[in-house]
């Protein structure tokens, strides 16, 4: 139940290109490019309030208990975590949304908000909970650790905690309908947290190059509905150039198009329509055997990553050059003008932040032109998740902190992140916008990737990398994956 409190014109600001300082070093260019956008972001936070509804909550005061998060650290790069620690107002307008909404739940309730940032936060949580100890009132885990996690018994059903409603807006919906299992839900994403949007898959094109080619707009095309798999192809066609000529097209050249290719097919078959599992009645999921679209989807975007002359495959790339990995260096090909389009998770928007490449940003292409809806999906591998210990000793107490904060951020931190910073101050057009509003509402969650039942993601990793068919690799493990699941299912029904 839920009491509007004041209503405000919802602004939908603009765009959504991001980037980040350093190009080659993405865990400080996160870091670095919150403090290039403060001057010009701070009003717009202030002018971009939406309607603000707030959770209907007990107004209990906790004598200064500090409630403490587990959180991945440093050592996770990029993906550490950025949305629940601000010691202190810096002028950062991400940093200082943090802060305020924190020291107004402090305020609110008499807690005291603590974190522990942790090379390791899956396992110290585990030994944590093992050993009775009660030190963490919660723990944001990427979703496969949080699935095992849960599977040991070792997290609380948040359908079961008395002040989280999971109907409220500041929870994914289609992460609270994916990730249940059993009709439990042992772990969401929300607004409290924001990598749930930075690992969405997207597609980004260059502009200059559009108009250099004499192309169509990919977004006047996108809003006629013919943004298809057949387009891009056809976009793509004759486009690369061999400019070091040395007979074959690389990292050093002019690419059409520039994806990975085990997480590159994977968002395809899902944007298709597709998936690797479907949820039963019980609420449990089983393995999907693929039907013949399924099958057509995945030779075809095989062809694409392995076969197209206009089309490089992030895990070909050898030469680093100045580079620490093969994901600066396709970042740093698109800087440089050198990728038509170029498909990634949205974080990496961030680490462009310095190019002066004009480009932007469109949903992944249907399958085919009646496909009416595509899913997008989200790299689970680096996504975090809100958990609670299945032993905490005041489960009222947690889940109106845990309310309180998610709720708060739709209004403090999630528009600085999203609508201030995500799409206006980082995105390079007025088109981009819309366009990560439409991306944000159809992110899916693959089931596959984050329970892993059977071996099945390396299987299909493996199967992809290799340019093998997907039936040849499932044919092998079948049985695998048929006991994995049932494995999985009897570790949740155990714990009813």
């Amino acid at each position: 139940m839920f009491k509007k409190i004041f209503s405000l014109t919802l602004i939908l600001l603009a765009l959504m290109l991001v980037s980040c300082a350093d190009l080659d070093n993405p865990s400080e260019s996160i870091t670095a490019v919150h403090e290039e956008i403060n001057s010009e972001t701070q009003d717009s936070v202030a002018d971009a309030e939406p309607v603000k509804i707030v959770p209907d909550l007990p107004e209990d005061k906790y004598n200064g208990h500090v409630f403490t998060f587990l959180l991945k650290g440093p050592s996770h790069n990029e993906w550490a975590s950025l949305d629940i620690a601000a010691d202190e107002e810096t002028g950062d307008v991400i940093n200082d949304a943090i802060f305020r909404r924190n020291t107004y739940i402090e305020e609110k309730y008499d807690v005291q908000i603590a974190w522990n940032l942790n090379g390791d936060p899956t396992g110290v949580f585990r030994r944590s909970v093992l050993s009775g100890d009660t030190e963490f009132d919660l723990v944001m885990p990427d979703l496969p650790a949080a699935a095992r996690l849960a599977g040991e018994g070792l997290l609380y059903d948040m359908k079961e905690m008395p002040y989280t409603d999971l109907s409220a807006v500041w929870w994914d919906q289609q992460g609270v309908k994916e990730l249940s299992i059993g009709n439990r839900l042992y772990y969401c994403t929300g607004d409290l947290g924001f990598t749930a949007v930075d690992t969405i898959w997207i597609m980004m094109f260059n502009k200059t190059l559009i108009r250099d080619f004499g192309l169509e707009d990919p977004y006047e095309i996108v809003k006629s509905g013919n943004w298809t798999f057949d387009k891009l192809e056809e976009m793509i066609k004759g486009i690369s150039q061999d400019l070091n000529q040395d007979g074959r097209i690389n990292e050093h050249d002019f690419v059409g198009f520039v994806g990975p290719a085990d997480r590159q097919v994977r968002a395809f078959i899902l944007s298709a329509g597709e998936s690797f599992t479907e949820k039963t009645p019980e609420d449990y999921f089983q393995f999907r055997y693929p039907s013949q679209k399924f099958i057509e989807v995945y030779d075809r975007t095989m062809e694409l990553m392995h076969s197209n002359p206009d089309v490089l495959d992030i895990n070909r790339i050898r030469d680093l050059g100045s580079s620490p990995h093969i994901w600066g260096v396709a970042t740093d090909m698109f800087a440089e003008n050198r990728i038509l389009f170029f498909s990634e998770v949205m974080q990496n928007i961030f680490r462009l932040r310095q190019s002066d490449a004009d480009f932007g940003i469109i949903p992944l292409p249907k399958y085919s032109r009646e496909q009416e809806f595509v899913p997008h999906y989200v790299f689970v591998d680096t996504t975090t998740v809100a958990a609670v210990p299945s032993n905490a000793p005041d489960i009222a107490r947690t889940s109106i902190i845990l309310e309180a904060l998610t709720a708060e951020s739709t209004y403090t931190v999630m528009p600085a992140y999203y609508e201030v910073s995500l799409k206006t101050k980082l995105a390079r057009d007025n088109e981009s916008g819309a366009m990560i509003d439409l991306i944000r509402a159809s992110r899916t969650y693959d089931l596959a990737t984050v329970y892993d039942f059977g071996g099945i993601y390396g299987a299909v990793t493996n199967a992809i990398n290799s340019n093998t068919s997907y039936l040849t690799a499932i044919e092998r493990i079948e049985s695998r994956i048929e006991s994995g699941i049932e494995r999985i299912i009897e570790q949740h029904i155990a714990l009813e």
